[in-house]
């Protein structure tokens, strides 16, 4: 079996991860309409 090539750590690599992170904090704003609208939980809260 053979392991997985990973990139090292540098700059260009942290840059790329905070714009995907970017990336998809914006489609899942845009994603949710009415944040903290849902079902209820099964259970009651404290």
């Amino acid at each position: 079996m053979a392991t997985a090539t990973t990139v090292s750590w540098s700059p260009k690599v942290a840059i790329l991860m905070i714009a995907c992170n970017l990336f998809a904090l914006a489609i899942g704003n845009w994603a949710i309409k009415n944040p903290g609208v849902g079902p209820a939980l099964p259970a009651e809260l404290p």
